[in-house]
Parts: C-alpha cells; sequence; structure tokens
C-alpha cells in the first residue's frame, strides 16, 4: 500500500479527531502480512475522549475492488491503560502488535518513538479450566452436545494460561500466531496438540461427541498432572486454596469422579 494512500488517510482521520496527537497504522498491514482482502486499521490516539470511537468505510479502488478501512479511536490514557492488560485473544500469550506511526504531535514523538503494542501474559487460570471440565462432563451425561463442543472450547482457551509457565517464553503479534505458537508447547500432554484442535473444532475432521468427551478428559487430567509438581512455585499465580488440591490430588480426583 503506498504511502501517499496512507497519509491521505492519516490526514482524515486526524482531521476527523480535533484532540487526535497521533495516528497509527496497525494489523496485518502494519505487520507487513497483508493479503489480497486485508483491510486498513488505523488507530487515532487522542489527549481527550475521541468523538467517534469507531468509523468504517468501504472504498472504491482503482482495479474495481472495494477496501475495508477501520478507522478506531481512543485516549491516550486508554491506550497506556491497554498496554497494562492482556488481550483476550492471545490464549493467555503475551503479545506485541505491529504498529507504525503515520502522524505524531511533536509532543509525543519521544513516546512514540516505538508504537508497538506490548501486552503481558493473561494468568494461569484454572478455575475456569476445572468449571469448564465439569460442564462437558454434565453435558456428555445430558447428551448435549452443543454444550458439551462449547465448553471443550473453552477448556482448550484455559490450557495454554496453565502450560505458559512451564515453557519457554514466547510473544505473539496476531491471534494465528498465537495458537501456533501454544500448539507448539514442548512442555504438554501427550496428544496435547491433537486433543486442543478437537476442543477447538479446528481439527479439520467430525469428532464425535463421545471422542471428544475423551479427548477433553485426557487432556485436562494431563495438565493436572504437570502442574502437580509446580504446585508450590505456582501458588502465587494461582487462584487461592487450588495449589492445595492441586498438590494432594484431589483435583485429578474430582476430573476423573464419575467417569
Amino acid at each position: 500500500m503506498n504511502k501517499a494512500f496512507l497519509h491521505h488517510w492519516a490526514a482524515r482521520a486526524r482531521a476527523a479527531e480535533p484532540t487526535a496527537i497521533a495516528v497509527l497504522l496497525r494489523g496485518s498491514h502494519a505487520r507487513s502480512e497483508a493479503g489480497p482482502h486485508s483491510d486498513l486499521d488505523l488507530t487515532v490516539l487522542t489527549s481527550e475522549p475521541p468523538l467517534t470511537r469507531y468509523r468504517a468505510e468501504l472504498v472504491e479502488q482503482g482495479d474495481g475492488l472495494l477496501l475495508h478501512v477501520s478507522v478506531g479511536a481512543m485516549s491516550w490514557a486508554e491506550w497506556l491503560a491497554e498496554r497494562d492488560a492482556p488481550t483476550e485473544w492471545s490464549f493467555s500469550l503475551p503479545t506485541r502488535q505491529a504498529a507504525q506511526v503515520l502522524w505524531v504531535a511533536e509532543a509525543y514523538e519521544a513516546t512514540l518513538a516505538d508504537p508497538h503494542m506490548l501486552q503481558p501474559p493473561g494468568p494461569p487460570n484454572l478455575e475456569d479450566f476445572i468449571e469448564a471440565a465439569a460442564k462437558v462432563k454434565n453435558a456428555f451425561a445430558a447428551g448435549d452436545e452443543l454444550a458439551l463442543r462449547l465448553a471443550a472450547q473453552d477448556l482448550a482457551a484455559w490450557a495454554s494460561s496453565l502450560l505458559r509457565p512451564l515453557n519457554p517464553p514466547v510473544t505473539a503479534g496476531s491471534r494465528a500466531a498465537a495458537l501456533r505458537a501454544v500448539l507448539d508447547f514442548p512442555v504438554a500432554p501427550p496428544d496435547y496438540r491433537q486433543d486442543v484442535l478437537a476442543c477447538l473444532g479446528l481439527s479439520g475432521q467430525a469428532v464425535p461427541m463421545e471422542e471428544l468427551h475423551e479427548r477433553v478428559l485426557r487432556l485436562a487430567v494431563g495438565i493436572i498432572d504437570l502442574l502437580a509438581p509446580h504446585a508450590e512455585e505456582l501458588a502465587g499465580q494461582l487462584e487461592p486454596d487450588l495449589p492445595c488440591y492441586l498438590r494432594d490430588g484431589r483435583l485429578r480426583r474430582y476430573l476423573r469422579q464419575g467417569v
């Protein structure tokens, strides 16, 4: 995408927000990974609350194709707060989201010398992981396939939060990259990759409810078995009381009961 086009849209975005202090290019174009159907993602940073938080346009191109231009806006305070919070899409990994400065007010040039959005990892979430496993077992007992598959997706999403502290550090720049990274964790239960993909509905083949139920429980018990020897060192990161149940085997018993 040529610079003249980008700066044209940066000027438009800046003009729409009187208190604009910067305009950033984000998403696949900022990562140099844009495809033929990628949209143009811009973020306007403002010194005061923005007038409009989101604008979108479909723009005619010279080749007869339409381009989706997405312009988000947030205040500088909101931008800083977002940088301190984990992302919701990264499977609990820390993230480094690419950004390029298209325009910045002089007073903020030094602060935005590195405009990439660096966000911390999500915390290990053992409580929701255990609850998702229980929901899978209840749904299986009731023959409720839809509820079982939804709960399996939740459990798979929380699984990476528990394995992350046991694995080498990795940072993701996109949702797909985050998923690939957690699927490649070297410290994981047997059949972890296949079980997670099945739970998420991404295995590329139909998985019967009975098989999915088995995969969920295998994944859940396998992760608990990996966590148990580290209960003490994870105590400050996990929900209160759960490290005790992890250490004495009650969490494993809870997952296996009724099976």
